[in-house]
């Protein structure tokens, strides 16, 4: 936040002609740290204040977390010229920090919604103005809200071009939320644009299953498989487009690469018990399934579901530590 004060210090210092002795004090003490003394400073001769003089002060104020009355200047320099972009920003992001320093729920929320009516404001009033996309964008993928998310990352890539950012962002978004085919055209765009990225090729591999594109999926798959064996990502992904083709012994392969990439992964942990009791591999898949449940996996319904399938045939000792497993696992 300070370095976009900062930066419009510098802009308005380029075109200013003058600016009173008080108002270089002011900025010299910002610079030292000292900013209830500029605000005194400033305060003194508040009526003579230039531009740059409400940005130290409000600046100073924002360092004190005092975001009412940083609101409360900005609102002054608004008001003498509404359609600037800049002072929009500024106010979003103030009402974006005074949101995030409550502890009040109600006011977090407020302030919050406030902050994207004035990002929105600004790229109103300057469409091609990239900060306000990427604090919207930040706001947006907190919240989970992906539908804002893809048509702001939408209009962006509109704006200035498709940048790998955000497309690797738009492909797994789209991905994610059953947007198949919009998915498959973004994740190859992505592709193309960043090509050492893996987690395109397994949004891309999700697309096509999802599409029932098996074909595809796989040729995908053991791409990114065998082109990113660092990816623990990569290698999940892998692994999960085998185990729903019910190629349990590849699947059983490329998870154990997620696992060796990262053996803390609890999803790769998983995707290697599914596969390996698919297979017939209880015993081995049952310290997976306890190793994910270590992990943090909640599964307690799905082991009681394997505890049930291996009584059934007759196997009641593993279906019992299958059961524990489960009573534990919540």
């Amino acid at each position: 936040m300070k370095a976009l004060l900062v930066g419009i210090f510098l802009l308005w210092s380029a075109h200013a002609f003058s600016n009173p002795r008080f108002e270089k004090l002011a900025e010299e003490q910002f610079a030292n740290a000292q900013y209830r003394e500029a605000i005194d400073t400033l305060s003194k001769d508040a009526e003579r204040l230039t531009e740059k003089g409400y940005l130290i002060l409000a600046a100073s104020y924002s360092e004190i977390q005092e975001y009412d009355n940083e609101l409360r200047i900005l609102g002054i320099l608004s008001s003498k010229d509404s359609g600037n972009y800049q002072w929009k920003m500024l106010i979003g992001q103030s009402h974006l920090k005074k949101s995030r320093f409550s502890k009040i729920e109600k006011v977090k929320k407020d302030e919050e919604t406030k902050a994207i009516q004035s990002f929105r404001e600004t790229l109103q009033s300057n469409p091609k103005f990239k900060p306000a996309y990427d604090q919207l964008l930040e706001i947006f993928l907190q919240r989970e809200e992906s539908h804002e998310a893809r048509t702001l990352l939408a209009s962006a890539i509109q704006q200035f071009g498709p940048r790998a950012q955000w497309l690797n962002k738009l492909c797994e978004l789209q991905a994610n939320d059953g947007f198949l085919g919009p998915a498959e055209t973004t994740c190859r765009r992505a592709i193309q644009i960043s090509p050492n990225f893996p987690d395109n090729y397994v949004f891309l591999s999700q697309s096509l299953m999802d599409q029932k594109e098996e074909g595809k999926a796989q040729k995908v798959a053991m791409y990114s498989g065998k082109r990113f064996p660092s990816s623990e990502f990569a290698q999940w992904g892998a692994g999960q487009v085998f185990l729903l083709i019910k190629n349990f012994e590849a699947a059983i392969k490329y998870f154990g690469n997620a696992i060796h990439v990262n053996s803390e992964s609890m999803r790769a942990h998983l995707g290697e018990a599914e596969a390996l009791f698919q297979s017939g591999e209880q015993s081995r898949a049952l310290g997976h399934f306890k190793k994910a449940c270590d992990l943090g996996a909640r599964n307690s319904e799905k082991l009681h579901v394997r505890a049930a399938e291996l009584r059934i045939k007759g196997d009641e000792d593993l279906g019992n530590k299958y059961r524990s497993l489960a009573e534990t696992c919540r």
